[in-house]
């Protein structure tokens, strides 16, 4: 469970350079802040157990057979949704205060404690990734929903569906090893614009591959449950569409499921929810809605 929840914090921090300095500055008032993310994780951990045994992996959902998605699962999806705003929402400001700190100490050298602020908003930022997962973990469990399906509906809804991009996020590398990147002597303000484009393009990639893979496995599902259902068969075209969806995920691995376009069955299945659907999604948070890369 040690080496795990060392993986969430790396997985979800704000990079290896960070969590490093984060680390420095804090070994001198004690270790305590870090034993205490340390066990958030851990929770998070045990919540994640805790679906996973009710509703197996994400990569083991299956969507509907025909291709809908029934009303009150999307109820469930929005509600689960809403119960995570309030902690959605800090962490939207918290990345919004580590962007502009960046950006200010690219614009000008930054004093120690300048630095130490920055340093101090990203310690809040780990525990607060923990806490949006275990927020997120208790309400899937509270209103019966697996990790799986809402993966499957935030994907289909926001990056088939609505066109958000999987490229949204704060203005720094978060995830993985991607670390985040601090020279205060750079003023070339085409330089930051290259640097964000590189960001957001690297960002894109990773959230394109990572959708891609998930719901791979769940349309395959889909698939297989689709030809054991001797009346849906007669359905020629959508399980053709099905099977060629499924080979241009597989021959791309960038590819967003229905990126061309969404199947009629998930159009009239969205479109009564499509203004509480925006409503409820966020950019900045965008990068650890499918989890860390690393879990």
């Amino acid at each position: 469970m040690e080496s795990n929840a060392s993986k969430w914090l790396l997985g979800c921090g704000i990079g290896c350079g960070v969590l490093i300095l984060i680390l420095v500055i804090i070994a001198g008032f004690g270790f305590l802040c870090v034993k205490s993310t340390v066990e958030q994780f851990k929770d998070v951990e045990a919540s994640l157990d805790t679906l996973e045994a009710v509703y197996g992996t994400a990569e083991e959902f299956c969507p509907q057979a025909d291709g809908y998605i029934k009303p009150e699962r999307i109820e469930i999806f929005l509600a689960v949704r809403d119960s995570t705003a309030p902690v959605r929402k800090e962490l939207e400001e918290t990345f919004g205060a580590i962007s502009q700190g960046i950006d200010d100490g690219r614009d000008k050298k930054k004093s120690f404690w300048g630095v130490l602020g920055l340093v101090r908003k990203g310690m809040r930022l780990i525990p607060k990734i923990a806490e949006y997962y275990e927020t997120r973990n208790r309400a899937l469990m509270n209103y019966g929903m697996g990790q799986g399906e809402y993966y499957y509906i935030y994907v289909i809804a926001y990056y088939s569906w609505l066109k958000k991009s999987p490229g949204d996020g704060p203005k720094f590398r978060l995830m993985g090893n991607q670390n985040v990147y601090i020279n205060y002597e750079k003023e070339n303000k085409e330089r930051k614009k290259e640097e964000l484009s590189e960001i957001i393009k690297e960002r894109e990639s990773m959230m394109r591959r990572r959708a891609n893979k998930m719901l791979l496995s769940m349309l395959r599902n889909q698939l297989e449950k689709l030809k054991e259902y001797q009346s849906l068969r007669s359905r020629s075209s959508w399980m053709r569409r099905l099977e060629n969806e499924i080979s241009a995920l597989e021959s791309d691995e960038e590819r967003i499921p229905w990126q061309t376009g969404v199947p009629n069955e998930i159009e009239i299945s969205l479109t009564p929810y499509r203004e509480r659907l925006e409503a409820s999604y966020n950019a900045m948070v965008n990068p650890i809605e499918l989890g860390p890369e690393n879990k």
